[in-house]
């Protein structure tokens, strides 16, 4: 949850630097306090199961000594301002789920290739598959183990793949001469577009 990190961003910043500056404004105080506050609420949704400890037991605690730092500040040194503070973004789930797939199948490609280039070509076969009408059909009807069998998806497949040599004509031949990586591949990219066709009826 963005907001919750950024809330917890803002609070511990300013408690440490409302120490070295008087920033003469109420509102940031007001501001800091209240977030504090409301940090321990944003809990995202998730229940929240208490742990027993009752049965733990403590037989020894440990001490050691930390190293000792001088935190005597240097006069004529510029502070850095942050810079970074608020600034995270939410990745969308299916880029990610693209970056995966091409992870996991662009080392049993032969030859040296970008990532764009695997990127183009897993992207065009995906986009044939969403948009065969069969396949949207099967995948409406049926359980994600009997879309992946259906026979339609070999012709479909087979189809987009020839389709894909105008980006690579090389990754392109890959795929249709080597069995092992287009099964692979299409493991891979069947769940996610299954659970798309599904989101869309």
């Amino acid at each position: 949850m963005m907001f919750r990190k950024d809330v917890g961003t803002y609070v511990r910043q300013y408690e440490f630097l409302s120490q070295l500056f008087d920033y003469e404004n109420p509102w940031l105080e007001k501001l800091a306090i209240y977030l504090k506050l409301l940090a321990p609420q944003l809990t995202g949704g998730e229940k929240q199961t208490p742990i027993d400890l009752a049965a733990v037991t403590i037989d020894y605690l440990g001490h050691h000594q930390q190293a000792e730092q001088n935190g005597t500040l240097t006069a004529g040194v510029q502070l850095q301002p942050a810079k970074d503070a608020g600034t995270g973004t939410v990745k969308d789930p299916e880029m990610v789920a693209l970056e995966e797939v091409i992870a996991k199948i662009n080392d049993l490609f032969s030859g040296d290739h970008p990532d764009s280039s695997v990127r183009n070509v897993v992207t065009h076969i995906t986009d044939r598959l969403e948009e065969s009408e069969t396949l949207q059909e099967q995948a409406k009807t049926n359980t994600l183990a009997q879309f992946s069998a259906s026979p339609d998806i070999d012709n479909v497949f087979t189809d987009a793949v020839i389709g894909a040599m105008d980006s690579s004509a090389d990754l392109s031949t890959q795929i249709l001469n080597n069995r092992d990586l287009s099964q692979k591949l299409l493991g891979e990219i069947l769940p996610s577009i299954y659970r798309r066709l599904n989101s869309g009826s």
